[in-house]
């Protein structure tokens, strides 16, 4: 009888043990998948961070775009923080709060003005090429045109000012005076602002990170 009694006992206990180490196990698995879920969800809102630097690895720009917020950082001159304010605009301002330019969206162009709404630049996107001009009759613009997926020429009326060519995770931006070596995972249209000199520094950098915005 007491053998009995003894043996009830030790199952009782070897249940107790089993299903307290399934409970763990579970919690476990849920503590586990909750972390992956976190993380995950981490690297799908990072933002995309573009970074050009000279041959000697000094940074000229530093463009970090967060959902439809944007940073133009250039290093000792400017940083500039581009919140959109509603479909069709958004405002950049500097680390003091003060805007300096803004941006008027439409359906196939884009316009980089000045606070009060002066014209600076118009974007118009047209297929295989985009055209950025200082007036609304897009006359005399300078051209971005795609020959390929992996090949961009810039001109200014039919002048050729320098190519974009990408290859092996680099794009190598060849112009007068400029000769740059950007990794990247694809050329793109807005590479080709880079090599247009004429435009005012924070102006080509606004340019340059609207068209990273669009992945064009």
């Amino acid at each position: 009888m007491k053998k009995q009694i003894l043996l009830m006992v030790c199952f009782a206990l070897y249940l107790l043990t089993s299903c307290g180490g399934e409970k763990k196990e579970q919690q476990t698995d849920k503590s586990e998948n909750s972390t992956n879920n976190q993380q995950s969800s981490e690297e799908t809102t990072s933002e995309n961070t573009y970074t050009i630097k000279d041959k000697n690895g000094a940074t000229w720009v530093q463009i970090a775009i967060n959902g439809d917020d944007l940073t133009v950082d250039i290093p000792n001159k400017i940083k500039l923080k581009g919140v959109k304010k509603d479909a069709e605009k958004t405002k950049y301002s500097d680390e003091k709060g003060t805007v300096v330019a803004e941006v008027k969206y439409k359906d196939e162009s884009f316009k980089l003005r000045t606070p009060d709404g002066k014209l600076l630049w118009k974007v118009k996107l047209s297929g295989d090429k985009i055209k950025i001009s200082n007036n609304e009759e897009n006359e005399n613009p300078y051209e971005i045109k795609k020959k390929d997926n992996n090949n961009f020429k810039i001109e200014y009326q039919e002048k050729e000012l320098g190519k974009t060519k990408f290859s092996n995770n680099v794009i190598d931006i060849d112009g007068i005076g400029t000769d740059l070596k950007v990794p990247a995972r694809q050329n793109l249209f807005a590479y080709g602002v880079l090599l247009l000199y004429d435009i005012p520094e924070t102006e080509r950098y606004i340019l340059l990170a609207e068209l990273l915005k669009k992945g064009l």
